[in-house]
């Protein structure tokens, strides 16, 4: 009857430590199986998170690609200047129509009669589709006045524009100088040096 007790002693510690040991490898699966669920979502944050950065690169090279078309295009030696094709008082901010406008940015700010004693900056909101026409104007800012200016004869100028003068030896007094390879060159607009 002893031999009979130790071991049912002994049977109840073995099924003790079975039972010890199911539950410490059930706990190992289940962390092993939380963490490689845990890797998973990681590793799909990781893809949703890089696919979003990948296409916003790409959508920022678009547009930064699209801005240099811009700036090319209103740089070139032919664009972003012309002539007023309707006069207009110093009153008028409705409007302003140009015989052209093209190398005009959509918006931005115009030099009217550089050099001459009517030189007005004029800020502009849009640029109308018939590519003529400026509205949305604010007259006489960066510390000048609104001015009358006469068709056909006064230059018009997208600040941001540098032309060079055709004559280099007279230049009117708001004519600005930039050093191209080690020569004074006179040019009109706002513009540093010469991108074209």
């Amino acid at each position: 009857m002893h031999i009979h007790t130790k071991l049912h002693r002994h049977d109840a510690r073995r099924r003790g430590s079975g039972m010890i040991e199911m539950i410490i490898a059930v706990t190992l699966f289940s962390i092993v199986i939380l963490s490689a669920m845990e890797m998973v979502q990681s590793g799909s944050r990781f893809s949703r998170t890089t696919l979003a950065t990948t296409a916003i690169e790409d959508l920022s090279q678009a547009m930064l690609y699209r801005f240099e078309r811009e700036l090319a295009d209103a740089t070139a030696e032919e664009t972003a200047s012309a002539v007023l094709a309707v006069g207009i008082t110093s009153t008028e901010d409705d409007e302003l129509e140009l015989d052209s406008t093209l190398g005009f940015p959509p918006f931005g700010s115009l030099v009217i009669d550089p050099g001459g004693a009517a030189q007005e900056r004029i800020d502009y909101a849009d640029l109308d589709p018939d590519q003529i026409r400026l509205t949305g104007l604010t007259r006489g800012v960066q510390c000048t006045q609104p001015a009358a200016h006469a068709a056909q004869t006064t230059d018009v100028y997208w600040s941001g524009y540098a032309q060079v003068i055709d004559d280099q030896n007279s230049p009117a007094p708001g004519d600005r100088v930039s050093q191209e390879e080690g020569i004074d060159t006179f040019f009109r607009g706002d513009g540093v040096g010469f991108s074209y």
